[in-house]
């Protein structure tokens, strides 16, 4: 069925903005833990007060568009978007829509494939709302705070990609300082549009509104639910409504929030308060190459002082804990390609920043590993094995690391003579479809023969030991 079906995603990204204060206001943009403590007669919407805008989130949103590849548009205006809420006290949200800062661009995910940009705007954040007890409190601190929309094409067509483009994007954010990227403060918050289309059906697909994901995971499970809800109705033949939902982490199923409003709902008209904002062409391009400079300088000043290829420094360069990691070590042992080429294979394995923080992985740890690796005492898929049995283990701050490896390693195999009975009984075992494909049963015997003997074995050597003698 599924395959008779076109999946369209789409996401909003809400990004607050590090500045000392609010988008209009001089009220301080800080997270805080005790409720409406930074608040003015502006944030809170009192008639006659008058916004002013922070010329620094100007700079961001510049600097942003340069991230994405895009540029910034000579003009750009804002506008009042109305609906009536509790957590938005002057019954409308000041934002940009015809105008924005800027339109077009891409983010270009780990798997090599661009999700388009369709627009960023610049707008206010609304005051938190949440329940207690059966009453509903207001928390005014957040009203005003400085947001960045970053609204996607909905050219996403998984789960998968739409977890991976998430991911990219929060550490664009938080390498360059834009935002913290905290999606558990808020820093950081997703809306995903899901639509489903039945090929074969005359049924109209409608926009699934999906509100406020702040994490990544959710953001799957909510897809792969709301893909799966989707199909259902599709098989039933029966039309779905246009509505917005949001995503139970308890129940694992999304549920309606409220019907979908329409543009002409919330009666846009431009903020005569706030004036156009016009950027030249000179200014521009001042920006442009120093936001450049700056991205430039880590990696291309890392592959110059290394001598190592820009595509090993490319994947850790995106997580500013692991750099940091990865020079702590290279200090230490000037073997940089050795260093980062382990780090990159395994970038996913060490991507959980919380266990970098931790006694247990300490540079001095992992130095010890990668020298051994270096020496060819072990491999490199040893080397892993090891280093995540070595997490497992309980009680890891008591444990001594060298002595668990000492322990738990064997030495490499150098010499083929040692293990040929075993090489011989395997080929053996395998010989009619030796004769077929040899290449392919090479690369199959291989893997065999590695996990016989624990990896004790370089794969390149074994794999040239079987092309030569058998």
């Amino acid at each position: 069925m599924q395959s008779i079906v076109n999946i369209k995603i789409g996401i909003e990204c809400h990004i607050q903005i590090k500045s000392q204060s609010k988008l209009f206001s001089k009220s301080k943009n800080k997270y805080e833990m005790f409720n409406n403590t930074f608040i003015n007669s502006v944030d809170l919407g009192y008639p006659g007060t008058l916004p002013s805008l922070n010329k620094q989130i100007i700079k961001s949103a510049v600097y942003l568009c340069h991230l994405i590849h895009t540029q910034a548009n000579y003009r750009s205006c804002f506008i009042r978007k109305h609906y009536f809420y509790a957590d938005l006290p002057k019954s409308y949200q000041i934002t940009q829509l015809r105008e924005p800062i800027s339109k077009g661009g891409f983010i270009l995910l780990d798997t090599h494939k661009k999700v388009r940009i369709d627009r960023i705007q610049i707008e206010e954040d609304t005051a938190k709302s949440y329940y207690k007890s059966s009453y509903n409190y207001i928390d005014y601190n957040r009203s005003g705070v400085p947001l960045i929309e970053l609204i996607t094409v909905p050219s996403i067509r998984n789960d998968l990609d739409a977890m991976s483009f998430v991911k990219t994007l929060k550490n664009v954010v938080e390498n360059s300082k834009i935002s913290t990227g905290n999606m558990n403060e808020g820093a950081l918050r997703i809306d995903i549009n899901v639509s489903l289309q039945d090929k074969s059906s005359i049924l109209t697909p409608q926009k699934i509104e999906i509100k406020n994901l702040n994490s990544v995971k959710f953001v799957g499970q909510a897809i792969r639910y709301e893909i799966k809800r989707q199909l259902s109705y599709i098989k039933k033949r029966k039309s779905l409504k246009t509505e917005t939902r949001f995503w139970n982490v308890k129940t694992h199923k999304t549920h309606t929030l409220r019907s979908k409003e329409i543009a002409n709902d919330y009666r846009y008209i431009y903020d005569a308060n706030i004036p156009t904002i016009n950027l030249s062409f000179y200014y521009l391009n001042k920006q442009k190459v120093k936001n450049l400079a700056i991205l430039k300088d880590r990696s291309v000043a890392l592959s110059k002082i290394f001598y190592i290829k820009h595509h090993l420094i490319s994947l850790i360069i995106k997580h500013k804990i692991m750099l940091l990691y990865a020079l702590n070590i290279i200090k230490e042992y000037n073997r940089p390609s050795i260093v980062l080429s382990w780090l990159t294979d395994n970038t996913n394995y060490f991507i959980n920043l919380r266990k970098l923080d931790t006694p247990t992985l300490h540079p001095y740890n992992f130095l010890y590993i990668i020298r051994l690796l270096d020496k060819k005492l072990i491999s490199k898929h040893k080397s892993k094995k090891l280093f995540s049995s070595f997490l497992k283990v309980k009680e890891k701050k008591s444990l001594n690391f060298k002595k668990f490896i000492k322990k738990n390693v064997k030495s490499q195999i150098t010499r083929m003579s040692l293990i040929k009975n075993v090489i011989t009984s395997i080929v053996n075992s395998y010989k009619p479809d030796m004769n077929k494909n040899k290449l392919k049963m090479i690369n199959f015997l291989t893997g065999i023969i590695l996990k016989k003997v624990d990896f004790c074995i370089d794969p390149k050597q074994m794999k040239m030991f079987l092309i030569n003698n058998y």
